[in-house]
């Protein structure tokens, strides 16, 4: 046991004093080097809520080595930011450039954190670099615009509440849309500038109509439309607000889903569907297609008493069948002028074994 002391102390020392050395050679690489807020940069920096804006906010660098900036990490999805210029270099100016997307953050004072990453390694820590307080001046009655569901190439219209505290002359108004398809103008006649709110203060209310002409499109509508206000208080600010919806297909088709069994390899499937075209027109199944493995073929006929077509899909598989799982069927035709294109999900349990004749 005596032995066996200073043999453990040994390895204790060498440990340690291999630690110690590694951090010792850090700090003579890097020794005094700090990225730091500089004293110049503003303290608050006020938002409106649903405001897209890029902020600024000055660093100062006082170390000796030039170092590339590798990531910023942000404690929030709201900011995403970014060094200008990318490389920090000793007595240069820097910037970090946030872009801040006040959609969905509540009114109030919110302080923002970030983490500058190097290509060497090492991190600096920017606590509180950011204040935000968020007025809550502007103020949209949805703050997104639910189209819900929509026929195929109709004509939608929209109308949104606009509170703005204070007196706002419709003139100072900009809109612009992220598609062609969307139009939007202010009622002027819903006016009204000598309004109150509810807790006593002036306000100006005014109406937002949206149209939105879905013409050829499928699927989901997922576009905004900016709103910028011109000169308030003091400054330019513009607010996003989204629109969203979706696009029914021209028909329906039913089942819209299918449980196909047990399939043997060399199989047949014979399947029967009911298309119902949304509105009063002609309608006719282009093609039916499977995946690469499937062979698919179909025919089909109006019902007279109805008005919908009725689909027969036959799928022949192969020797070699995939496992079990989901195969979709992609329906394309035309209802009313219209393209439409409609998935249907089969479900079905493969077997190793031919089927028994």
């Amino acid at each position: 046991m005596q032995h066996g002391i200073p043999l453990l102390s040994f390895f204790v020392v060498m440990s340690v004093t291999g630690c110690d050395v590694g951090k010792t050679e850090a700090v003579k690489r890097f020794p005094t080097a700090v990225l730091e807020v500089a004293t110049s940069s503003p303290k608050v920096v006020e938002v409106e809520t649903g405001e897209l804006s890029s902020i600024d906010v000055e660093l100062r660098y006082n170390g000796a080595e030039i170092q590339k900036i590798k990531n910023v990490v942000g404690n929030c999805q709201c900011s995403h930011a970014k060094m200008v210029p990318d490389v920090l270099r000793p007595g240069e100016a820097q910037r970090l450039v946030v872009q801040y997307d006040a959609r969905g953050v509540p009114p109030g004072t919110h302080a923002y954190s970030f983490v500058v990453e190097t290509e060497t390694g090492h991190s600096y820590s920017l606590k509180d670099a950011l204040t935000v307080k968020l007025h809550h001046n502007i103020v949209f009655d949805t703050p997104v615009i639910q189209l819900g569901d929509v026929m195929p190439g109709a004509e939608i219209e929209q109308t949104c509440g606009l509170l703005i505290r204070g007196r706002f002359a419709l003139r100072d108004i900009g809109v612009s849309a992220s598609s062609e398809d969307i139009n939007v103008e202010f009622k002027k006649s819903s006016l009204n500038v000598n309004s109150v709110a509810s807790d006593g203060s002036k306000v100006t209310r005014c109406s937002m109509l949206v149209k939105m002409l879905t013409g050829d499109r499928q699927g989901v509508i997922d576009e905004y439309v900016d709103v910028t206000f011109r000169g308030f208080s003091g400054r330019d600010r513009t607010i996003r607000v989204p629109v969203n919806g979706r696009i029914l297909d021209a028909v329906t088709i039913s089942p819209g889903r299918l449980f196909l069994g047990l399939i043997h390899p060399s199989e047949s499937k014979v399947l029967t569907f009911r298309v119902l075209p949304r509105s009063k027109g002609e309608i006719s199944v282009k093609s039916v297609a499977g995946p690469d493995w499937l062979q698919v073929t179909h025919s089909s006929r109006m019902t007279a008493d109805t008005g919908s077509l009725r689909l027969t899909v036959v799928l022949r598989f192969g020797e070699h069948l995939k496992p079990a799982g989901t195969l979709v069927l992609k329906v394309l035709g035309q209802a009313s002028g219209k393209a439409f294109e409609i998935a249907v999900p089969c479900v079905f349990v493969s077997s190793p074994h031919s089927k028994k004749e």
